[in-house]
């Protein structure tokens, strides 16, 4: 069976709470939201958890992408994989990790270390 890099970042969270600049994240499934209409009859199908994406709530107002770039893919620290993309909503604390690869490392389940700003 293939554990991907998402469900590697999950597994971590629930053993070990991630914590970034002193703050504890929540880390979710990242669920794509389908375009639908309300009227739409039937409804839509729902979207599968997108394998290479992370929901991450919780992080500091000053964390940068390059900052939560180096955090998940860290070998030292996270190791989850290559980070390919981080989107950030300062506003409601929360960020969007996507990982290059759908697969991502296995040293993601046992590097984690929490990481503090430079």
């Amino acid at each position: 069976m293939i554990i991907t890099v998402a469900q590697r970042v999950l597994k971590r969270a629930s053993e070990s709470p991630l914590k970034l600049q002193g703050a504890q994240l929540t880390i979710q499934r990242y669920i794509p939201q389908s375009a639908s209409n309300i009227s739409q009859v039937p409804p839509p199908t729902p979207q599968p958890p997108d394998p290479r994406r992370v929901v991450v709530d919780n992080i500091d107002p000053g964390a940068t992408r390059e900052y939560l770039t180096l955090f998940f893919q860290n070998e030292k620290r996270s190791g989850f994989g290559e980070v390919d993309k981080v989107y950030i909503d300062h506003g409601r604390g929360r960020a969007v990790v996507v990982f290059k690869e759908a697969e991502g490392k296995a040293s993601g389940l046992f590097n984690y270390g929490a990481v503090s700003p430079p």
